[in-house]
């Protein structure tokens, strides 16, 4: 058995083991004075280190010698885009209910009707952001004297 790699990182270990294992190649880590150690046997080393060098996935990044780190995705806010989203949505029947109870307007508000809405604002600002839709900026003209 030949040392490929070492890590600090237990979870680092563990996916490059995985990798390797998926590619077919057998795999063992050893634990040497608090460092694992990737070991494969001597014929498929080289072909271990290919695999770990060719893995391109967009949220594993190499980093250093056999070490991996997860990245997210790029711009990965889908969290964000849907409170904003969901709080917008309530936000604005809420509003909308203040404006038309002085009309004598009568809606029955329950926590089902705000939950429905914030989840749908969340959906719909979710369904934006994957299709990139976004307004167009105002344009505001100096006035000229």
């Amino acid at each position: 058995m030949i040392t490929i790699s070492a890590y600090k990182d237990k979870d680092e270990a563990l996916i490059s083991k995985a990798l390797l294992e998926a590619a077919g190649i057998p795999v063992t880590l050893k634990d040497e004075s608090g460092e694992l150690q990737l070991q494969v046997r001597d014929t498929d080393a080289q072909l271990a280190q290919e695999v770990l060098v060719a893995d391109d996935s967009p949220e594993w990044k190499r980093r250093g010698t056999g070490r991996y780190r997860y990245h997210g995705m790029k711009g990965d806010s889908t969290g964000i885009y849907f409170l904003k989203g969901g709080v917008t949505a309530v936000v604005g029947f809420l509003l909308l209910l203040l404006f038309l109870v002085p009309l004598g307007v009568a809606l029955r508000v329950t926590p089902f009707v705000l939950l429905f809405l914030f989840v749908l604002g969340g959906c719909v600002s979710l369904i934006r952001k994957s299709f990139k839709v976004k307004q167009k900026p105002m344009v505001r003209r100096r006035r000229e004297l």
